[in-house]
């Protein structure tokens, strides 16, 4: 299955799916494969918006 990349719904909804299971760990892997479009680290095209997500949940799960 493909999913969007622009469309940070699905990263949204795995990472509050991670957080509802209060988890001790949270795993976050992706083998930066560019043309499949897992990876997490910035680019042109999507700047820094995935990092920003994360950041976001993590700041969440650890209450900051």
């Amino acid at each position: 299955m493909v999913q969007d990349p622009t469309d940070r719904a699905f990263y949204s909804s795995t990472f509050e799916a991670a957080l509802q299971s209060d988890p001790d760990w949270i795993f976050i892997t992706t083998w930066n494969e560019w043309w499949e479009h897992t990876h997490i680290e910035p680019s042109e095209m999507y700047g820094d918006l995935y990092l920003r997500i994360t950041r976001e949940f993590v700041e969440q799960w650890k209450g900051l």
